[in-house]
């Protein structure tokens, strides 16, 4: 299962591909353009899951995501 950093950089591949502009990519998404721009030049570490699902959608992907126990949890 790929990790968020692996989520983060494949969707940073697609804004590059894509072959859209950002802002359409932020309209989109329901994002800031800054936060899209910083994302796109990789200026942005530590996505939120919700910007993931939201720049997913906006580029037509799809994120799957495996529900682990924290160091927390009991059993």
């Amino acid at each position: 299962m790929p990790t968020t950093s692996d989520i983060a950089g494949r969707l940073q591949a697609k804004i590059d591909t894509s072959g859209r502009s950002l802002l359409d990519i932020a309209k989109s998404a329901k994002l800031a353009y800054a936060a899209v721009y910083r994302i796109a030049h990789r200026e942005r570490d530590g996505m939120t899951v919700e910007t993931m699902l939201r720049l997913a959608g906006a580029l037509g992907l799809t994120v799957d995501f495996k529900r682990g126990r924290s160091a927390r949890s009991k059993a």
